[in-house]
């Protein structure tokens, strides 16, 4: 079993939406799969069963997060858990207006997170400008990187072509 671990931003999905601000309005969400799945699968399926965790992202369900959270933070229990060899986290902060800051001398020139060493992380950020595209770290230990290489090169590479 793989699992991949993402946020969601909730502001338009809560009801009433959170006014806008600069800040984080998100919920923690995971989609997994037995890996054989996703390795047989094209990768638009892939996503495709991402993207159905978060459209099952409703208000109700927001809030009975936030309660259930509630409850674990006065009990003081983690919720967060171990990932395994399979797993991967995404920490993203797209669509954030970071280039739009103005500290009193201009835009920034260059934002990034203030650590990129977790093992099996992929950081996601857009890049200044309107046609800008995305920035992605990836960052994986030396052994990982490795069978990141060979899924990436020899295996994704096939699906893009077909």
């Amino acid at each position: 079993m793989s699992r991949l671990y993402f946020t969601a931003d909730i502001r338009n999905r809560i009801h009433p939406p959170i006014p806008a601000y600069f800040g984080n309005g998100v919920i923690r969400l995971s989609a997994s799969s037995e890996v054989s799945k996703i390795t047989s699968s094209r990768i638009g399926e892939v996503a495709g069963s991402v993207k159905a965790v978060i459209d099952g992202l409703t208000d109700d369900y927001i809030r009975s997060f936030i309660d259930y959270m509630e409850v674990m933070h006065e009990r003081k229990v983690s919720v967060i858990t171990d990932i395994t060899e399979s797993d991967l986290r995404i920490r993203t902060i797209l669509g954030m207006p970071i280039y739009d800051l103005d500290f009193g001398w201009g835009s920034p020139q260059l934002v990034s997170w203030e650590r990129c060493t977790e093992n099996r992380v992929v950081y996601l950020m857009n890049e200044p400008g309107e046609d800008a595209g995305i920035k992605a770290v990836v960052s994986l230990d030396s052994s990982t990187m490795k069978q990141f290489q060979k899924v990436f090169y020899e295996e994704l590479m096939l699906f893009a072509d077909e």
